[in-house]
């Protein structure tokens, strides 16, 4: 699901959830 939206973004979801400090910061290094 985050990745669909990463992919959206561009990568900036990532960085949202980097600042969560949730595990979502993973998904922009996959992402990535």
């Amino acid at each position: 699901m985050w990745c669909d939206v990463d992919g959206l973004w561009g990568g900036r979801v990532g960085v949202v959830g980097w600042w969560q400090g949730d595990s979502r910061w993973v998904v922009v290094e996959w992402s990535r």
